[in-house]
């Protein structure tokens, strides 16, 4: 009896351990045994090899009457096991107990081997399965019974998580759609005395998964990188096709560690504010810097969040065309160092000006507070029929207060005087490239010629035809020459 008890006490303390370093294991089997009515309660995946443990008891035994009947008598199996196969096929050894009075018990070896057939053909090790069982001792048995899933008691957030991935996805791609990550090291190998070269990058979660890692589930990101590369460098002359007769496909990019466990890296420590997830590149896309591709992915990601702004601001004003409100429509990156929060003010105009009928969105870069403030004035009389003439407007004008941040971000200084005549502010520099950038957008929105545009917000302002007719030549030439 006493080291029966010794016995249990060692496997109990094993349990116990293997829980704690191992987060609970990975799933729990209920076997019934034909011929011996023992229930056997299995443990697996307590570790990174996939050891188990597992108890039987005799389940008539836990209901006798007698007062004199402890609760070991009704164990009458212990031993260990390991999965193969993702747990597909369990191999086991132990010892089966057989009372001899109530005091000394026969011990007797006994192996045997359990299949979980879900696990086996699907090949995930997680999934809900049955288990089938056969046990070899002083007498075979065979076995039948469930295998579920056990690991969710410390993962609550993760499959919280897991099950809103999209809105939890969206936040964060949000957050880091134009944010440049930096990785610098040599693509090829290791070796700090290499000749290294800086990579900057940003990245997009596709999914999130939970993931067994070090004996532990962890929530995992699994995201496509955009890497841009210098053309001058030896990655450079690869990913233009230049080396390909020495590297081979110059798309797989994944096949240069480095490169990947870099990126990995360094995402993972952007993330750390927003979350604890782990991460896993998928794939690696590289574009050249300087190339037509680069450029062109620049404006896709630039259109796409004006489009997002210009939407969430319309659906705003749409709920109440005539009230009076402020609303902060949220935090966007631009590409700036931080992040920079658009706030909207509906009708914030008390005394509004006739010749802007039936409405006047204007914009302000406030560089102090990293901030673009939107006001939209809608006129009294006005009905629905003005969103269509309010979302060209919003794009002209959340294009061009994008563009004086960007001034912001390469180091213009915007002049102290804010002059009050037209001719002298509009025909600032900053206020021409911004001017051009917003007009630019809505006349291709409105597939209309950008002139006619131009001259259009002029003469709604009540500006003399012959200042008109100079800022349209101003302008023009500068839309003209950099395009």
């Amino acid at each position: 009896m006493k080291r029966l008890i010794i016995f249990i006490f060692f496997l109990h303390t094993f349990l116990v351990k293997s829980q704690t370093a191992y987060n609970n294991g990975r799933t729990c089997d209920f076997i019934l045994v034909q011929g011996d009515t023992s229930l056997i309660t299995a443990f697996n995946g307590l570790d990174r090899k996939d050891f188990g443990i597992y108890l039987g008891v005799k389940y008539n035994g836990l209901f006798s009457g007698s007062i004199f009947y402890t609760p070991f008598n009704s164990i009458n199996r212990l031993g260990i096991s390991r999965g193969y196969m993702k747990d597909g096929i369990r191999v086991s050894a132990g010892i089966k107990i057989t009372p001899v009075s109530s005091t000394n018990f026969n011990l007797t070896p006994e192996f045997g081997v359990t299949l979980h057939p879900i696990r086996l053909i699907s090949k995930d090790p997680y999934s809900f399965d049955i288990a089938l069982s056969y046990l070899q001792s002083d007498s075979p048995r065979w076995g039948f019974g469930i295998s579920f899933p056990i690991q969710y008691r410390n993962n609550f957030r993760l499959w919280y998580l897991y099950l809103m991935d999209n809105s939890t996805i969206e936040q964060i791609n949000r957050i880091f759609k134009t944010k440049k990550l930096a990785w610098c090291g040599n693509f090829l190998r290791y070796d700090e005395n290499a000749a290294q070269d800086c990579y900057k990058f940003t990245f997009q979660i596709k999914e999130i998964k939970p993931m067994i890692s070090v004996g532990e589930w962890k929530d995992h990101a699994f995201v496509d990188v955009t890497l841009d590369v210098d053309p001058n460098t030896i990655l450079g002359k690869l990913v233009s096709g230049e080396y390909k007769d020495i590297f081979g496909d110059k798309e797989n990019l994944m096949r240069f560690y480095p490169i990947k466990n870099g990126a990995e890296y360094e995402i993972r420590r952007a993330l750390k504010p927003v979350s604890n997830l782990e991460v896993i590149v998928k794939s690696i896309k590289p574009v050249l810097v300087g190339s037509e591709e680069e450029t062109i992915t620049e404006q896709k990601v630039t259109n796409n969040l004006i489009r997002n702004i210009v939407r969430e601001i319309a659906f705003e004003v749409k709920k109440d065309l005539h009230g009076k409100r402020k609303k902060n429509i949220g935090s966007y990156d631009i590409g700036m160092d931080e992040l920079v929060d658009i706030v909207l003010f509906v009708n914030p105009t008390p005394n509004k000006d006739e010749n802007i009928k039936p409405l006047d969105v204007q914009g302000y870069w406030d560089e102090d507070e990293n901030q673009i403030e939107i006001d939209v004035d809608i006129a009294d009389d006005a009905d629905m029929d003005v969103m269509y003439e309010l979302i060209g407007e919003l794009n002209d004008v959340v294009t061009h207060e994008f563009e004086h941040a960007k001034q912001t971000k390469s180091g213009y200084v915007f002049p102290d005087v804010e002059y009050k005549q037209p001719k002298r502010y509009y025909l600032q520099q900053h206020e021409i490239e911004a001017q051009v950038a917003g007009f630019k957008r809505k006349a291709k929105l409105q597939k209309r010629p950008i002139e006619e545009v131009i001259r259009e917000y002029f003469q709604k302002r009540g500006i003399r035809k012959s200042l008109i007719n100079l800022l349209v030549e101003r302008l023009m030439d500068h839309y003209v020459n950099k395009n």
